[in-house]
């Protein structure tokens, strides 16, 4: 959270000011008591901040389940590929079970 340049009071507040106003919605409040003057400026931003950052989080959380979701839908087989993947497996694997190679050897 930068403070913004037309801002009248930009000039007043320190750079540890605006650290410790980036690093939480509890430091805010924190710093909001210690400027009173500004409390509600600064409470206000870091909701609006703490909203912001909700919302970033929520996008990135719909673009990864889409992702997911077109991976899943481009990358696995479809049901009857898959039907037919387990179907040569099991033909596969009944051929090489114990008994059937003893029964090989034994012909």
């Amino acid at each position: 959270m930068s403070i913004r340049v037309g801002s009248a009071n930009a000039a007043n507040v320190s750079s540890s000011v605006e650290n410790q106003l980036t690093k939480s919605f509890g430091s805010a409040i924190d710093t909001a008591k210690q400027y009173p003057q500004y409390s509600k400026q600064i409470t206000a931003a870091a909701q609006q901040s703490f909203v912001d950052g909700a919302n970033w989080a929520y996008t990135a959380g719909v673009i990864a389940i889409i992702l997911g979701a077109a991976l899943v839908f481009f990358c696995y087989p479809k049901v009857a590929d898959e039907k037919r993947m387990l179907a040569e497996f099991q033909v596969e694997d009944a051929a090489t079970t114990p008994d059937a190679t003893a029964a090989d050897t034994a012909a």
